[in-house]
């Protein structure tokens, strides 16, 4: 099953140094003060059949705060997942399809909304219901799980060392798990707007849910 839909992952990580505290200040320190970057990520992902094998992907992720973002993905398949700040494009190289949804929409309660959108804490516990978790593994955690009854996502977990956001993981409202590993080098970096900017190759197709 291709991993595609978790888009929503989206996204993005924390780059400068905030020393060693909980989770909600490492995210706090994140909305304050990382703008772009340019980083490589690892996405684990496992069905909620156990049945199912566990996916491993590669790619590249780019964004600029408030609302662009772009994840490339190159192994094991050619995807693209852009978001120009109306519209999200998923590109699919392979089966040359595109589907294009609402932006606003499509991220409200989604990772990206969670980390991409938000002004300050105040503004996500609007959205997210938010707490801390015991740190684990060496790093600072925290629990972030959306309001709305009917959200694509049940909750995300983010991981904070003492350079930033290390680790995204996720669970969607069909029970599969996501897990993002973040190398640091890169956050913060400036990312040209043309990154984010995606017209549909000729002889695509082209699903529309806007």
């Amino acid at each position: 099953m291709r991993a595609l839909h978790v888009v929503l992952a989206a996204l993005l990580s924390a780059c400068a140094s905030w020393g060693q505290a909980g989770g909600l200040a490492g995210l706090e320190h994140f909305l304050s003060s990382v703008q772009s970057g340019d980083v490589a990520f690892t996405q684990t992902v496992t069905p909620a059949n156990s049945k199912a094998p566990t996916q491993t992907l590669q790619g590249r992720m780019r964004f600029v705060r408030p609302n662009r973002f772009r994840f490339d993905y190159a192994k094991p398949f050619e995807q693209a997942i852009i978001a120009d700040g109306r519209a999200v494009w998923l590109y699919d190289l392979d089966l040359q399809q595109v589907t294009v949804s609402d932006q606003q929409r499509t991220l409200a309660t989604s990772p990206a909304g969670l980390l991409l959108s938000a002004r300050d804490l105040q503004a996500l516990r609007g959205v997210f219901a938010l707490q801390d978790l015991p740190d684990a593994q060496g790093l600072q955690w925290m629990l972030a799980k959306p309001k709305q009854k009917d959200a694509a996502l049940l909750e995300a977990k983010l991981a904070f060392d003492g350079q930033g956001l290390v680790r995204l993981e996720m669970v969607d409202a069909f029970g599969q798990r996501s897990a993002f590993r973040f190398a640091g080098v890169g956050m913060g970096q400036a990312v040209s707007a043309q990154a984010f900017q995606f017209s549909p190759p000729a002889q695509v197709d082209v699903i529309d849910q806007r």
